[in-house]
């Protein structure tokens, strides 16, 4: 689920924003921050930049996406254009959508949704040891190697069996614009947990 960048919400009794904890504490605190709003555990995490986005896109290779935002270097018809992994990070960080961070957030999410469905996972599987490694060694993470070692034969067969299905879905955390702002659901919220978490965490 894609967080907009802007979200803001009370934290013991404080109100606090995703962007500044993340900005005044790094990766941890923008994690804390998401535990606490969605009251969910989140158990590991990995920090992309740009270089290590590129690289997972190239992983994945690339997506056909309808672009309709004026923007150099694409067509801005709406059409159905590929996608290479730079135009990827460029459209996933262009800040002038017309509908805002939250149109932002959704484009993201609809991108990798998309390209995960897309891709070939088959051959992503078979090259999931090397994927991993380059990966984790680009990026700030707490997953370690013995976290891989135990849910990799999970991950193979989860890509395997969803090789040309759509098995990831764009989803972005749904709020109401304050100003600048973006206020969380607390219906979407709870919804969320119910179909997404309630059986992980054994309520």
């Amino acid at each position: 689920m894609c967080i907009p960048a802007n979200t803001i919400s009370l934290v013991d009794g404080e109100q606090k924003g995703i962007k500044s904890c993340y900005e005044q504490g790094g990766a941890g605190e923008a994690v804390a921050f998401t535990e606490s709003v969605l009251g969910i555990t989140v158990d590991r995490y990995m920090k992309l930049d740009s270089e290590a986005y590129v690289k997972l896109c190239d992983i994945l290779g690339g997506v056909t996406y309808p672009i309709s935002e004026d923007i150099a270097g694409f067509n801005g018809d709406g059409s159905e254009q590929y996608l290479n992994s730079e135009q990827i990070d460029k459209l996933t960080t262009y800040a002038l959508f017309r509908g805002g961070e939250y149109e932002r957030s959704y484009t993201a999410s609809a991108l990798v949704s998309r390209m995960i469905n897309q891709s070939d996972l088959v051959r992503v599987s078979d090259s999931l040891d090397n994927s991993f490694n380059s990966l984790v060694n680009m990026t700030e993470t707490d997953i370690t190697a013995v976290d891989y070692k135990k849910y990799k034969t999970a991950i193979k067969t989860m890509l395997e069996r969803g090789n040309g299905k759509s098995i990831a879905t764009p989803l972005v955390l749904d709020g109401d614009e304050a100003d600048s702002d973006y206020i969380p659901s607390q219906g979407f919220i709870n919804d969320f947990k119910d179909k997404y978490y309630t059986q992980y965490e054994g309520k």
